[in-house]
């Protein structure tokens, strides 16, 4: 934590920053800062509620650092960056960026947020690197409502592709190498986004919409010009036919699908069958864009069940590293199902934006030091323990490894007392408090 620390002004600051990183990796089943606070020892939550909203420091240079640290970590030149979003539900409407949206936390439009991340993959290890929270446009054009929250004057409406693709400029440009991007149909669905990768001269494996339409070969164009002077361009009548991606795919031959092996996951081996070929991708106004290899994968049980990618990449990539990289994006999920399961990364009570990306900050710092533990046994005698050949260890038992290592003095009797009165009492007052806002009366003791 000394890398980060130096970051934050104070003293008091930066203690606060040790003990709600340490709290994050306790066995609480809930993580906010009420019971972090506790965990760590203070008398109440105001020194963790200051830290996330007010407490002086260069928050952008700790997440710099962050990011120099997971390249240190994980990266190689074959890494794979990984973009996807998540929705942190909530009740209330005062939360940066909140609104009825659709989430696949819930599979259905919830009451949320919606932040999006981006995960990072080697045969190191995996683990979150980056985060910025969306918002909406119904916000951005409401002022007032976002000085309640304290956005920034500089944040402007983006959409989910733009900020992924801006976080991914900043990742490169902390020098961290990875040879493929891959991401859901949200972002393999904008031509933007797209567009910015190639530009990059990054290779990308996206999901896309089975209507995606596209060429099997590079369409013919004719050229006249109208009498305004507009020049037109149009395909001939003979030309190769504009087809969307499910019926491409239909068209195949048997003999192009191939049974790939392309993980192994707790239920056994993930095996498919795969097919690919080069297609010219059919861009606004129906002109010849990019040339891409479309990728199928199709369940070897339900024949029907069908997946369809984008593939930036060289005409002579194998199939199986194209595979690989497409069925990599679900590692992204388990990234995130760690945070919110191992770090409390969707417990936090913070309704700003400087808070929400605090909290993510320091959840962030958290996942990192138990992936760096991952790969360094001798730190928590792993070798010492009699393990199976080919066994794996995951982030929650790296987390209770960690925290037998640590022998952390229990807190006292008194100590978790005192807490419970304090609980109680601030409770009473905000009833109280709500009740006054409501114009009702409030009565002791009534059920």
């Amino acid at each position: 934590m000394a890398t980060f620390l130096t970051c934050l002004y104070r003293r008091e600051t930066r203690q606060t920053c040790f003990l709600a990183v340490l709290a994050l990796l306790s066995t609480l089943s809930r993580k906010n800062s009420w019971t972090l606070a506790e965990e760590a020892g203070l008398d109440g939550p105001q020194r963790i509620q200051r830290l996330c909203r007010t407490a002086c420091g260069d928050w952008c240079e700790i997440r710099k650092r962050s990011l120099r640290y997971a390249r240190d970590l994980l990266a190689e030149p074959s890494g794979i960056l990984v973009v996807d979003e998540t929705g942190f539900l909530k009740a209330g409407d005062h939360s940066a960026g909140v609104q009825r949206q659709y989430t696949g936390t819930a599979g259905k439009t919830e009451n949320c947020q919606v932040g999006v991340f981006v995960s990072y993959q080697s045969s190191r290890g995996r683990c979150l690197i980056h985060q910025r929270l969306y918002m909406p446009r119904k916000w951005m054009n409401d002022p007032e409502r976002c000085r309640k929250v304290h956005l920034p004057e500089d944040v402007r409406m983006q959409t989910k592709p733009a900020m992924a693709a801006d976080m991914l400029d900043e990742i490169r440009s902390e020098g961290i190498s990875a040879e493929w991007v891959a991401g859901d149909e949200v972002y393999g669905g904008n031509p933007t986004f797209r567009k910015r990768l190639i530009e990059a001269g990054q290779k990308f494996v996206l999901t896309i919409k089975s209507t995606e339409r596209m060429w099997t070969r590079q369409p013919e164009m004719t050229v006249r010009r109208l009498r305004s002077g507009r020049i037109e361009r149009k395909r001939y009548a003979l030309g190769p036919q504009l087809r969307s991606a499910k019926d491409t795919v239909s068209a195949f031959a048997p003999r192009r699908w191939w049974r790939l092996k392309v993980d192994e996951g707790s239920k056994g081996a993930r095996v498919y069958d795969w097919a690919a070929k080069r297609v010219v991708h059919c861009e606004a106004n129906e002109q010849p864009g990019y040339s891409f290899w479309l990728l199928a994968r199709r369940s070897t049980k339900k024949s029907d069940e069908i997946a369809y990618y984008l593939c930036h990449a060289p005409a002579k990539t194998a199939l199986l590293t194209l595979a690989r990289v497409a069925s990599a994006r679900w590692g992204v999920e388990e990234s995130i199902k760690d945070g919110k399961q191992e770090v409390g990364l969707d417990d936090y009570q913070v309704r700003s934006w400087v808070g929400w990306h605090r909290w993510m900050q320091l959840c962030t710092l958290a996942l990192l030091w138990l992936t760096s533990l991952k790969t360094s046994s001798d730190v928590l005698r792993i070798e010492a323990l009699e393990v199976s050949a080919g066994m794996t260890w995951s982030i929650a038992e790296i987390r209770r490894l960690f925290l037998i290592e640590m022998q952390l003095p229990p807190l006292s009797v008194e100590f978790r007392r005192r807490w419970a009165r304090w609980r109680a009492s601030h409770n009473l007052k905000a009833r109280v408090s709500h009740y006054k806002r409501r114009g009702f009366t409030f009565q002791a003791g009534f059920p």
